[in-house]
């Protein structure tokens, strides 16, 4: 359920073609919610249709059924080293994300 670009740091506002909803977890060690967070802010102080939902205890691929597991061999530049991610499902996040990307559907596609 991530439809969300690679988000990253950047003082020029992200212009999205299209409303985004970005739904991320809290615990994404890949892809970390504080950019994307500031880049859902700073696009939608420029007027911008960014939605963001952080789910807190969520890895990357919350919407897995596979459990949460550390791979120390992942590339993940997020990573002051470069390697280790962790990801696995989260089953509360998973439907809470598939309701809202129902929502976020039904507003923006009458």
């Amino acid at each position: 359920m991530a439809l969300y670009p690679r988000c990253a740091g950047s003082s020029d506002a992200y212009r999205p073609v299209a409303p985004l909803l970005i739904l991320i977890g809290g615990k994404d060690d890949w892809t970390p919610a504080e950019p994307c967070q500031k880049l859902a802010d700073t696009a939608r102080e420029a007027g911008h249709p960014v939605t963001i939902k952080i789910y807190p205890g969520a890895h990357h691929s919350f919407d897995s059924p596979n459990p949460v597991r550390y791979v120390a061999a992942r590339i993940n530049p997020s990573s002051p080293g470069g390697r280790g991610a962790t990801t696995g499902g989260n089953s509360e996040a998973w439907a809470d994300s598939i309701r809202a990307v129902g929502a976020f559907f039904g507003r923006h596609l009458k």
